[in-house]
């Protein structure tokens, strides 16, 4: 039995129902500390967040090649003198995509155990967020959002409670797929945030999606169609943590039957994009969900389709009619991307079905302060749950928080790999196959599978 599968044995074997905190288990079960804290937004929703205040190794980021683990000790400075790194998920999932795989490949555990101060929101509707001050999470009004208003609400509540509680002025922003979303929308709604954010690295942007290649983007595209049948059929979410997800889970992907999860893996890389090698197919589906996957509201999905369809980065279209009543013109407007002045890094996939490359290559022409794109030949998940994200992704986001390397605008002229590496990103990747591609005034990095 490989050491990963060990592993998640052991933490699964933790998790006995979904009442419980699956996050705190996570995070329990890997032994680092853990706490929990409650946000409430000016529009009633009580937000739960998950806290990891310090590590158990030590890495070592200030070495010239890699980072090296130290010791398996707790860090000796205190929380409060860590920079706060505030971790953002993306659609149908939560704070658990962050804690669940071990921790050398966690994003949430290497950034502890690198010294940082790690924050894990749970968006509304989530299974661990679905308090109000007045809605029924059972009725209609209470699911009446989509990821404009947890751009809007939440994540600008959650960084503001951050900063108040760690007496930090600014947190670094990770955020993926939706989470990228949300970032754009709190920004855009919000621009005094931009003071309060040293650096932002987005993994697969959901921001344009018109060249969506998934075989959802039919059914998203059809969203009139859609929102008739939900209303019809008093659908308003998408419950992937309730009782009958579960039974329909089991029957068709049931956890003991290779076959069918293997089955299953094919299906989901119709909606992701194709297999490229980075996950395992007999344990990915079993962890997406048993631990990842979680609800959300119809609008998001809506919301995207809108998107998708008019090939805009723009706010929920409610009709002409009601549109003109809400934002003073029959069409809704547009976000302004010109107003994130945040220093950015986008990290994307080329085999990504969910978000194309000319998508987010169209994203990165409209930010003005994009300091560092890669390409990966990757798709949609590959990105928190590949074999290499340890080195390809998380390592490189650590050590341009530790570098600063987001806050150098020079642009690099490559030449070869080894002066890309020394000169250019300071970063070292351990895979012989990397090709560096000038891209002026930022550079792109172009990467082999």
């Amino acid at each position: 039995m490989s050491s990963k599968v060990f592993y998640l044995f052991l933490v699964f074997a933790t998790i006995t129902t979904i009442a419980c905190d699956t996050v705190v288990d996570l995070i329990k079960a890997a032994e680092y500390p853990v706490e929990v804290h409650y946000v409430q937004t000016s529009d009633g929703f009580k937000l739960r967040m998950h806290r990891i205040p310090e590590g158990l190794r030590k890495l070592n980021y200030d070495v010239a090649t890699g980072s090296s683990e130290e010791t398996d000790s707790h860090h000796q400075n205190e929380s409060s003198s860590r920079e706060p790194v505030f971790l953002m998920h993306g659609l149908l999932c939560s704070a658990t995509m962050w804690v669940c795989q071990s921790p050398d490949k966690s994003l949430g555990f290497m950034l502890a155990d690198a010294g940082y101060d790690v924050w894990m929101l749970n968006a509304r509707g989530t299974s661990f967020s679905t308090a109000h001050k007045h809605l029924d999470p059972q009725s209609k009004n209470y699911w009446d959002f989509s990821w404009h208003e947890i751009g809007m609400y939440d994540v600008p509540a959650a960084i503001n409670y951050i900063l108040q509680k760690t007496k930090h002025k600014k947190v670094h922003y990770v955020g993926h797929s939706q989470g990228c979303t949300v970032f754009a929308v709190a920004l855009t709604m919000h621009p005094s945030l931009n003071k309060k954010i040293s650096g932002a690295y987005l993994l697969t942007p959901a921001i344009y999606m018109h060249h969506m290649s998934s075989f959802v983007k039919t059914l998203m595209e059809n969203e009139k169609e859609l929102v008739t049948a939900a209303n019809f059929l008093g659908i308003y979410r998408l419950e992937m943590r309730g009782s009958v997800a579960n039974k329909l889970k089991n029957m068709i992907c049931p956890d003991n039957d290779k076959d069918s999860n293997m089955r299953c893996s094919e299906i989901m890389y119709k909606v992701i994009g194709s297999d490229s090698g980075q996950m395992d197919r007999a344990s990915i589906i079993y962890l997406l969900t048993k631990t990842v996957w979680d609800n959300i509201s119809l609008k998001q999905l809506i919301h995207y389709g809108q998107v998708a369809r008019r090939g805009k980065f723009a706010m929920y279209d409610h009709g002409a009619l009601e549109n003109q009543i809400r934002y003073g013109s029959r069409s809704p407007p547009e976000y302004n991307l010109e107003t994130i002045t945040v220093p950015t890094t986008v990290i994307y996939g080329e085999k990504d079905g969910l978000v194309n490359t000319a998508d987010v290559e169209h994203f990165i022409s409209k930010l003005p302060n994009v300091r560092k794109t890669i390409k990966y030949p990757w798709n949609h998940m590959d990105f928190v749950f590949g074999q290499d994200v340890d080195v390809r992704v998380n390592d490189f986001i650590i050590r341009g928080m530790r570098d600063k390397i987001h806050n150098k605008s020079d642009s690099c002229v490559v030449k070869d790999k080894s002066e890309a590496i020394n000169a250019c990103t300071k970063i070292a990747l351990k895979h012989k196959d990397d090709i560096f591609i000038q891209h002026p005034p930022i550079y792109t990095l172009v990467l082999a599978a």
